[in-house]
């Protein structure tokens, strides 16, 4: 449960979800200039059996599924839930 408001506040702070139905893109996005945060994103994302595309300044899941399952995980831009 740690793990995952950890991720949650990082992803409410400097995340972005975006799904454009019509080509099917689904991007859920971290971006954050500092490298050892990053690493520790994607390694919490791949212990939670996820599939993260890394690159120099951002992390992102790009699969529909995993999308639609970590914005449940996290509850995105849910501010009622505990």
């Amino acid at each position: 449960a740690n793990l995952i408001g950890f991720l949650k506040g990082l992803f409410e702070a400097e995340g972005s979800l975006s799904i454009h139905l019509p080509t099917y893109t689904y991007n859920f996005q971290f971006t954050n200039m500092n490298p050892y945060l990053l690493a520790i994103v994607r390694d919490s994302l791949i212990s939670l059996g996820y599939h993260p595309e890394v690159r120099a300044i951002y992390i992102r899941l790009r699969k529909k599924v995993e999308v639609a399952s970590f914005k449940e995980l996290i509850h995105f831009r849910d501010y009622t839930a505990g």
